[in-house]
């Protein structure tokens, strides 16, 4: 899955601008090579490519974890602040 989606003219980026060549493969590989731990958290009422990106990171991630914010979109600290904060604890250790 590609992190953009292929459109008339080029490809589409998740801040909905269209640019005419896909993202390098060099910038999608870095994510393999996170060891920390890590957590992906989208909110069920984010845009549907964000999603799809998001979900893609995730799995890109050895070991990182995708955690569903309910009732939150785009702006998680505003609108899951609560579960933010419980999931950065959880990482601190």
């Amino acid at each position: 899955m590609e992190l953009t989606v292929p459109v008339e003219g080029g490809h589409l980026w998740a801040d909905d601008t269209v640019h005419p060549a896909a993202p390098p493969s060099a910038w999608r590989s870095p994510t393999r090579a996170v060891t920390a731990p890590a957590i992906v958290v989208t909110g069920d009422r984010e845009y549907p490519m964000v999603a799809r990106c998001a979900a893609e990171i995730a799995a890109r991630i050895p070991g990182c974890q995708q955690v569903p914010a309910p009732g939150a979109d785009h702006m998680l600290p505003l609108r899951a602040p609560d579960l933010i904060a419980a999931l950065a604890a959880k990482l601190a250790g």
